[in-house]
């Protein structure tokens, strides 16, 4: 059995999805059938990836287009407010609360933007009742997302499968069975300061990467060896530049994001590898144990991209707001998140594809393997 696990970070998911139609197409090459992957998992912008495919009915290169295409043509008022009233108010929370502090008993200020529009296209382009159709056909094996409840501290991450798995219990993470909807979608995806918490029954909800040190393990735990997992972060030479003054907000923000999403995702793989060398160092018996596993990530550094649009392609308001915390250097890490304009979506999906093409034959490997 395949399965597909997708990390995330805000508009950088527009990379994602151009891989998923790059796998797309090697792996109709290869003759295989309606869907070659019978396990999805999601954390953050992933999560909205890995439900769109786990949701559609479609055969999965339709599936992919469809997916690239709502990527191509996604605009930020469709995720986020970008109004001056709705700014206004968010501004006018934060202004207060910090101002007054204690003298304010009923705090306003809980994000950045407000993300109710991204809960509209969500349910407009996603049939979540479709995941449990889909699994009681057979069809689907298993799909996971996962948030932070801030509540508990914990990671929770939310399953609906075939029940041919069991749950998990750790010291700062464990499985719930739910059906899924938008609003575990959101929450998976709810990034913090940025998009407000996300109310689920008692508990709010952030963003699944926050304090999940193990981001590979939920597909794991589905029972699936075989796993294509697509990272958003650029791994390669950089220019680094000497800092003559202290690091603008902006700057801070940049890189507390650039640790939160990426930095657990490439130890835990690094982990999995090291678990991989030790069972196919032992006992043959032990060879079940071992993940086949095709990382994917960008081969050009993204932030770069979102220098290069951010001027252009977020809204006034927004770039206003950014321009607060520092220039156009510094905001363009954090912009490479907010960034859910076409101009620059098309240069990630575009990234993307090129990557998962770039290793074909990796691709058409683990397929195999999988279905071994």
């Amino acid at each position: 059995m395949l399965g597909l696990s997708l990390t995330g970070g805000g508009a950088r998911g527009a990379y994602q999805a151009g891989a998923v139609k790059g796998i797309a197409e090697i792996l109709a090459d290869t003759g295989t059938g309606k869907n070659p992957f019978s396990y999805y998992a999601g954390i953050s912008a992933g999560a909205i990836n890995a439900s769109f495919c786990a949701a559609s009915a479609q055969n999965f290169g339709t599936t992919a287009s469809q997916l690239y295409d709502l990527w191509a043509n996604i605009e930020p008022e469709q995720v986020y407010r970008t109004d001056a009233a709705s700014l206004g108010r968010i501004g006018f929370g934060w202004l207060r609360d910090v101002s007054l502090g204690s003298w304010v008993k009923k705090k306003l200020a809980k994000e950045l933007l407000d993300a109710s529009p991204l809960r509209e296209l969500l349910c407009n382009n996603i049939d979540f009742s479709n995941i449990q159709r889909r699994i009681e056909a057979g069809a689907l094996r298993g799909f996971t997302c996962s948030a932070l409840g801030y509540g508990d501290q914990k990671v929770v991450s939310f399953v609906q499968g075939n029940g041919d798995y069991s749950h998990w219990q750790r010291p700062r993470r464990y499985s719930s069975e739910v059906e899924i909807n938008a609003e575990h979608v959101l929450a998976s995806c709810a990034i913090p300061l940025l998009f407000g918490p996300v109310k689920i029954g008692d508990e709010y909800y952030g963003d699944g990467t926050l304090r999940n040190t193990a981001p590979i393990s939920p597909i794991l735990h589905l029972g699936c060896n075989n796993v294509i997992f697509i990272g958003v972060r650029y791994i390669g030479p950089q220019e680094q530049h000497a800092t003559a003054h202290p690091p603008t907000v902006a700057k801070v923000l940049g890189t507390i994001m650039n640790g939160l999403f990426f930095d657990t995702l490439d130890v835990d793989i690094s982990r999995l590898e090291q678990i991989n060398r030790l069972v196919d160092n032992n006992d043959a018996r032990d060879a079940e144990r071992r993940v086949n596993h095709l990382f994917i990530r960008p081969s050009k550094d993204i932030t770069e991209l979102a220098h290069e649009a951010a001027s252009e392609s977020l809204p006034t308001l927004v770039r206003h707001l950014l321009g607060g915390l520092g220039d156009t250097d510094d905001t363009s890490e954090l912009a490479s998140y907010l960034l859910f304009e076409s101009a620059y979506t098309q240069k990630l999906l575009a990234l993307g594809y090129a990557d998962a093409m770039a290793k074909q034959q990796e691709v058409e490997a683990i397929y195999r393997s999988s279905q071994a």
